[in-house]
C-alpha cells in the first residue's frame, strides 16, 4: 500500500497535466478532404465556322450591282436544262449575230449561250458577222442555221429583192419577234444639223456594208431628199468604229439602227462629249410608199443615253430570229420554247430582251414556233 504523500503527489501531477491540456491551442484539424471544389470545365471556344444565320458585323458583302442592262431579275435559279428527247448525240448550229459593239453582236451571244446550256444535245456558236444582210445570204448558201435579223430585209431576202436580187429569194421563216429597233442618228449636241437634210455636205457614217443598219440609213436620207454618193462625205463604219470616230471629231454624224446600243451609251458618257439624237419620224410615210409597210414610227425614251433628255421619234422595224423554212421543226418548237420559258436569262445579257414576242413580224413564222405558240394560246402573225 502506498504511502499517503505518494497518493498525493500523483494528484498534483495529474491535475497539472490537465490544466496543461486545457490551456494548449487547440491543434489545426487537417480537413479530411473534402473532395476539391470541381472546377467548371473550360468551355471551348465557339467554332469559327459560319452559323446558318451569318451575324450582321461578319455578313458577306452583297454583289455588286450591275447596270440595269445586265442586272439578274430577282427569279428562281435557272432550272435544270430543258429535255429534248429527240435530239441525238451532240447537234451544231451557228447563230448569225453582227459586228462589235452592236446589239446583235451582244443579243445574238446570249441566245447562243442560253440554248446551249437548256437544251440538252445541242451547241450553239454566236458568230460575229456584218449584220443582217450578211446572215441573211448565209442562210441562203446554207452555211448558217440561226440568224438575227431586222424584219425590212427579213422581208427583201424572202422577195429576192434589193441586197438579195442576185440571189433569187432566201426561203425564210421567224421563230420569234426579237426586239423593236430604232434608227439612231447620232450628232454633236452643239452642232447646226437639226433635221436630216442638214446633213448635206457633212462627214456621215451610214454604218457598216451589207447590215440592215445601212439599209434603213440609206433609205431615211433617199426619203430626205440626199443622195449618199454626192451629197455627204460617207463613211461606212460598224457601231464601234463609228463612235470612236466621233470621240476623235473624225466625223459629224452617223446611222446606227437598233436599242440600247452599247457604243452610243460608251459615246455618251465620254468626258467632253456631248450628243443629241436627230428626230426622223417626219421620213415615214416616203419611206413606207416606197419600202411597204415593215416601218413604224419608234421612240426612243430620253435618258437611255447620258445627255440625251428628250424623247426622240424613229423610224422603227422589229428584230427576228430567222431560220431556213426546211429547218427541223421539232428542233424549231424546242428553241422557240426555250427563248420564251427562258426570257429572264436573256434580259441578263440584254434588256432588250424584255421585249420578245410572237407579234411584228414582216415574214411567217416556222411551223416549230407556231406549235408553241399555239400550245400557250399565244398571238401570232399569221402570214401565208
Amino acid at each position: 500500500m502506498l504511502p499517503k504523500s505518494r497518493f498525493v503527489g500523483i494528484g498534483l501531477t495529474l491535475l497539472i497535466l490537465v490544466i496543461l491540456a486545457a490551456c494548449a491551442p487547440a491543434p489545426t484539424p487537417v480537413p479530411t478532404a473534402a473532395p476539391p471544389t470541381a472546377v467548371p470545365p473550360t468551355k471551348a471556344p465557339v467554332p469559327t465556322v459560319a452559323p446558318t444565320t451569318v451575324p450582321a458585323a461578319t455578313k458577306a458583302p452583297e454583289a455588286t450591282k450591275a447596270p440595269v442592262a445586265t442586272t439578274a431579275p430577282t427569279t428562281a435559279p435557272t432550272a435544270a436544262p430543258v429535255a429534248v428527247p429527240t435530239l441525238s448525240g451532240t447537234r451544231r448550229l451557228s447563230v448569225g449575230t453582227g459586228a462589235v459593239g452592236g446589239v446583235f453582236y451582244v443579243y445574238g451571244g446570249g441566245i447562243a449561250s442560253v440554248l446551249s446550256k437548256n437544251i440538252n444535245g445541242t451547241q450553239l456558236t454566236a458568230e460575229s458577222t456584218a449584220g443582217s444582210v450578211d446572215n441573211l445570204k448565209l442562210l441562203n448558201a446554207k452555211k448558217g442555221d440561226l440568224a438575227l435579223a431586222f424584219s425590212d430585209t427579213s422581208y427583201e431576202a424572202l422577195k429576192g429583192e434589193g441586197n438579195f436580187k442576185a440571189l433569187g429569194s432566201t426561203p425564210v421563216k421567224a421563230l420569234a419577234v426579237l426586239y423593236f429597233a430604232f434608227n439612231h442618228l447620232v450628232v454633236f449636241d452643239d452642232s447646226n444639223i437639226k433635221t436630216v437634210a442638214d446633213l448635206k455636205g457633212k462627214k456621215v457614217s451610214t454604218s457598216s456594208p451589207g447590215t440592215g443598219s445601212e439599209i434603213v440609213a440609206l433609205r431615211t436620207l433617199e426619203a430626205a431628199g440626199l443622195d449618199p454618193d454626192k451629197d455627204i462625205t460617207r463613211e461606212r463604219l460598224g457601231a464601234q468604229e463609228s463612235a470612236n470616230a466621233m470621240k476623235d471629231r473624225k466625223i459629224d454624224a452617223f446611222f446606227f439602227h437598233g436599242s440600247n446600243i452599247a457604243a452610243i451609251i460608251d459615246l455618251a458618257a465620254t468626258p467632253g462629249v456631248k450628243i443629241r439624237l436627230l428626230p426622223q419620224g417626219d421620213l415615214l410615210p416616203k419611206i413606207i410608199a416606197k419600202y411597204g409597210p415593215v416601218y413604224s414610227v419608234g421612240i426612243i425614251p430620253k435618258g437611255v443615253y447620258k445627255g440625251v433628255d428628250v424623247d426622240t421619234q424613229a423610224v422603227a422595224s422589229t428584230t427576228l430570229l430567222v431560220v431556213r423554212d426546211d429547218f427541223p421543226e421539232d428542233v424549231a418548237y424546242w428553241i422557240t420554247r426555250t427563248l420564251f420559258e427562258k426570257k429572264s436569262d436573256l434580259v441578263v445579257v440584254h434588256k432588250s430582251a424584255q421585249e420578245l414576242t410572237s407579234t411584228g413580224s414582216s415574214i411567217a413564222f416556222h411551223p416549230g414556233a407556231i406549235k408553241y405558240f399555239k400550245e400557250k394560246n399565244m398571238k401570232y402573225d399569221d402570214i401565208k
